[in-house]
């Protein structure tokens, strides 16, 4: 597969990001990646955050890729444009697949809708 910035992009989005969401003293909602700095929003309500959300997420990926820097990850794992296994190897175990963090926290935000259908 060729991997163009669009495709990387949605691969990124797809990850199970760490979403932290707080509530301002005025009702405001806000909700950051740690990992991602620039991954920051805000909105009046649930639906407002997520749309604010993903698109501020979707930038700061764009922003680490076009830039050239390594985008952080959620926990470590090979990114697949830069490491193919040959099929021998992935039986052979040497390829493995991250177990889930126990410390992911979950979020009531739902996905891009590009993604969602």
């Amino acid at each position: 597969m060729n991997w163009t910035t669009e495709n990387k992009i949605e691969w990124f989005m797809r990850l199970p990001w760490r979403i932290e969401v707080t509530k301002e003293a005025d009702g405001t909602l806000f909700a950051r990646v740690p990992e991602l700095p620039g991954a920051v929003a805000d909105g009046e309500d649930e639906q407002s955050l997520a749309a604010s959300f993903w698109e501020s997420l979707e930038a700061a990926l764009r922003a680490y890729l076009d830039s050239g820097h390594p985008v952080p990850l959620p926990y470590p794992f090979p990114l697949p444009w830069e490491r193919a296994a040959s099929p021998a190897q992935r039986m052979r175990g040497r390829l493995v697949t991250p177990a889930q963090p126990e410390n992911r926290c979950e979020t009531e935000l739902s996905g891009p809708a590009a993604l969602t259908h």
